[in-house]
């Protein structure tokens, strides 16, 4: 089941990845890819396209995809759920607080504009630039997680037991929330606000492919990927305009919920009212 669930992934990014190297207004199919590989469309607009553009995106959004699917609600300590709830409220409230501010404070003829469509969450202005600035903060912080996620797994527990098992709970924490952080901020750095992704990929991964914490890292990471890539692939190939990525994560996200919360309660016998 593992190896089967490894292999799903696997093809479901490599899937993700083409077609968003292969798809948008000006589209590329199979034999131009390998045109474009192998070195035969050398110097054409194809070549340009592809190199300059899509694969630059491709790149900076499943990177993006993989850093905001994080498992650190499991680990933050106490009820996990009412404390991520809690804190979401205020750290949203403290958000919306510096927005409204600089939203006051901008320009409204040109500036309020690009605000508002940042707040929507795109990939359109992505760059092999961007990616050079943001890879060295996510290797750094990825490292951090990775090398840490067995005491994540131990946290699982609670402090109380964590500590009796050698782990030192403060210090392990305060890194992986760092590291969360770091990627979370180089991710919107670049993109804008994308809603939704943190929330409905690890619970997807975990009903989908069990709760099996070290396995759900690294699952959590590639599914994350490929939701993104494959909403960004839709976002600049469904219309003329490119559509912002939030509206489609958050159409997704409630969807989701939507039917978590309701086979959830089938499951538990109970009547949705």
């Amino acid at each position: 089941m593992k190896r089967r669930s490894w292999l799903g992934l696997t093809l479901l990014l490599t899937g993700s990845f083409l077609l968003s190297c292969l798809c948008g207004r000006y589209p590329l199919t199979a034999g131009d890819l390998w045109e474009i590989v192998s070195g035969q469309a050398a110097g054409t607009m194809k070549e340009t396209i592809f190199w300059n553009i899509r694969m630059a995106r491709t790149c900076v959004t499943g990177l993006c995809g993989a850093a905001l699917s994080l498992l650190l609600a499991r680990a933050i300590g106490g009820n996990r759920y009412f404390n991520l709830i809690i804190s979401g409220i205020i750290l949203g409230a403290l958000a919306n607080a510096a927005i409204m501010a600089l939203k006051y404070m901008a320009d409204p003829t040109h500036q309020l504009a690009v605000i508002d469509y940042w707040l929507m969450g795109s990939f359109h202005l992505a760059s092999w630039d961007q990616l050079r600035a943001i890879a060295p903060l996510f290797l750094a912080a990825g490292t951090v997680l990775v090398l840490l996620r067995y005491r994540l797994k131990v946290l699982t527990l609670g402090d109380e037991d964590a500590a009796s098992l050698g782990v030192r709970v403060v210090p392990v924490r305060l890194a992986c929330v760092a590291s969360a952080t770091v990627l979370v901020a180089a991710s919107v750095s670049v993109s804008g606000i994308v809603s939704w992704v943190g929330l409905i990929v690890p619970h997807l991964v975990r009903s989908v492919l069990g709760d099996r914490f070290e396995a759900n890292f690294f699952q959590s990471a590639v599914c994350g990927a490929a939701l993104l890539l494959a909403a960004d692939t839709l976002a600049r190939s469904l219309l003329p305009s490119e559509i912002p990525i939030s509206i489609l994560t958050s159409l997704i996200g409630t969807v989701f919920l939507a039917l978590f919360l309701f086979l959830r309660r089938e499951r538990r016998g109970e009547r949705l009212c």
